[in-house]
């Protein structure tokens, strides 16, 4: 019977998992908090600074949301 290779190295599925998680978790943040900010800039370059500025108190959020 042959072993696979998280059998063969000795690392449990779910420690890769959990680093995998972890790592996206902060890429789709970080894109996240990207493209909120370029939004806000270009609203704020047209002139819509309530809506710029909504749109920025609304990443607050859910940055808050995040590190809950």
């Amino acid at each position: 019977m042959a072993q696979t290779y998280m059998e063969t190295v000795g690392e449990s599925p779910a420690f890769k998992t959990n680093i995998f998680s972890t790592f996206w978790k902060g890429f789709e943040r970080f894109f996240l908090a990207v493209g909120y900010a370029r939004a806000a800039a270009e609203l704020s370059r047209q002139g819509y600074y309530a809506e710029s500025k909504k749109l920025m108190m609304e990443l607050t959020e859910i940055r808050e949301d995040f590190k809950k």
